[in-house]
């Protein structure tokens, strides 16, 4: 749609990312596969 209707003529679209801010290496017995854990906050 954006591009069908020119929606970004004349704009900046915006810039960002998403990554990893630190990978870490851990004890393998305390890895779990497939373990997703989501946080929020600081630290």
């Amino acid at each position: 749609m954006i591009n069908k209707f020119e929606l970004n003529k004349g704009k900046d679209p915006q810039q960002y990312g998403i990554g990893f801010k630190e990978i870490w290496e851990i004890n393998e017995e305390k890895h779990e596969e497939g373990m997703v854990m989501h946080t929020a906050g600081w630290p």
